[in-house]
C-alpha cells in the first residue's frame, strides 16, 4: 500500500475546497427551506384546500351527482372525502372547518376529512342545490325545485338550518330560476343566476333580503357585449363578480358560440372578458386574495391567474364542478 504525502499548502487548499463546498451546500439547503416555507405561506394566505365535486356526467343544476373531493391549492393531496355519488354542490362554511354540500333533498355539512356528517336542511319531495353562506349575517341561502309542479324557491335560513324563509318563488324548469345564489352587501342582497324563464335567459339578478324586491343586474336582454351568464361568484372583498359567459359578438351561433370568464363590478358594470376557452365551465370561485379564480370543467379543475391570464392545471379528473376555496385565516385542515 502506497501513501502520498502532501505539503501543508496542498492540505490548506483541500480544506478550503471542503469549506467552500460546505458553505454552498448550506446555502442551497437554506434556499430550499426558504422556498418551501414561502410556498407554504402563500398557500396558507390563499387558503389551504379547495373542495369540489367530481361526477361522470353533466350535473346540470338538479340532475346527476358525484363525490366530494378536497385538494391543496398546489394540486397535491387529492382526497375523496364523501362517496356514494350523491353530492351536487359544495361550499366552505366561513370558519373553514366544515363544508356544506347539497345531496338531493337535503343539505349536509361535513368536516374537511370527511367525518362528522350531519343534516342541516331536509326537504322531502324537493331537490336542493347551489347553497351559499354569509359570514356577516350567519345565514345560508339555497335554491330548491319540485319537479311535479315545476315550482322553484329561493330559501334563506340560519347556519343550522333553522328558521327557513322562502324569499322568492315561481314556476320554472327545474334548477333554472334561482341558480348559484350568494349574499352581497353584508348580507342585505342576494345575487343569483336565472335562465330559461320569461324574465331573461342566463342573466344575473339580485333581490333585497328584507323586502324581496328584485332587479336584473346583467346578461341577456340587458347587455349586448356578453350574453349568457352562468355560475356567478363574488370576490372575497365583495367588489367583483365573475361568471362563465357564452355567446358574444363573433361567436353567437349555436355551433361557434364564444365561451369564457367575464369579470364585472358587484353591481354588474364594467364587464371585461378575462379568459377565452373552448371548454364548458362548471362553476367558479375566487381565491381569498382575489388574484386567482378556480374553475371546474369537463376535463378537471384549473386555476386562472388574473394578472398573467395564465391557466394551470389543478386536478385532471373527470367532470369537475362546484369548486370552493377554503376561507383565508381558517384553521389548517388535514385531508387523510
Amino acid at each position: 500500500m502506497r501513501f502520498e504525502l502532501r505539503s501543508v499548502d496542498e492540505m490548506r487548499i483541500g480544506m478550503g475546497r471542503v469549506r467552500r463546498a460546505t458553505r454552498q451546500a448550506t446555502l442551497l439547503a437554506t434556499l430550499v427551506v426558504f422556498t418551501l416555507l414561502h410556498r407554504a405561506a402563500q398557500a396558507s394566505k390563499a387558503g389551504g384546500l379547495i373542495a369540489f365535486i367530481v361526477s361522470r356526467q353533466d350535473i346540470g343544476y338538479t340532475s346527476g351527482a358525484g363525490n366530494l373531493y378536497v385538494v391543496n391549492t398546489d394540486g397535491s393531496s387529492l382526497k375523496r372525502i364523501v362517496t356514494g355519488g350523491n353530492c351536487t354542490y359544495a361550499v366552505w362554511m366561513p370558519d373553514g372547518k366544515r363544508i356544506l354540500a347539497a345531496q338531493r333533498d337535503r343539505l349536509v355539512s361535513v368536516k374537511a376529512n370527511g367525518t362528522g356528517m350531519r343534516t342541516i336542511v331536509s326537504m322531502r319531495g324537493w331537490t336542493c342545490y347551489t347553497p351559499s353562506v354569509s359570514r356577516e349575517t350567519e345565514r345560508l341561502v339555497f335554491a330548491a325545485s319540485r319537479s311535479e309542479d315545476q315550482l322553484e324557491r329561493l330559501i334563506v335560513a340560519g347556519f343550522n338550518g333553522r328558521a327557513p324563509r322562502v324569499l322568492l318563488s315561481q314556476e320554472s324548469q327545474p334548477g333554472t330560476a334561482f341558480a348559484s345564489p350568494f349574499f352581497v352587501d353584508g348580507g342585505r342582497r342576494i345575487v343569483f343566476n336565472e335562465h330559461g324563464s320569461e324574465a331573461g335567459y342566463a342573466s344575473l339578478h339580485s333581490v333585497e333580503v328584507s323586502s324581496g324586491k328584485r332587479r336584473q343586474l346583467y346578461g341577456y336582454g340587458k347587455d349586448a357585449k356578453y350574453y349568457d351568464c352562468y355560475h356567478p361568484a363574488l370576490s372575497t372583498d365583495g367588489r367583483w363578480l365573475a361568471c362563465y359567459s357564452e355567446s358574444w359578438p363573433g361567436g353567437i351561433s349555436e355551433t361557434t358560440r364564444g365561451r369564457g370568464i367575464v369579470v364585472m363590478t358587484s353591481g354588474g358594470g364594467n364587464a371585461k372578458l378575462v379568459m377565452n376557452t373552448t371548454e364548458r365551465l362548471n362553476g367558479l370561485c375566487w381565491s381569498p386574495d382575489g388574484k386567482e379564480i378556480v374553475f371546474g370543467s369537463d376535463e378537471g379543475l384549473k386555476i386562472l391567474n388574473l394578472r398573467t391570464r395564465k391557466v394551470r392545471w389543478l386536478v385532471r379528473r373527470g367532470f369537475a364542478s362546484s369548486p370552493s376555496w377554503q376561507p383565508v385565516g381558517a384553521p389548517k385542515a388535514k385531508s387523510r
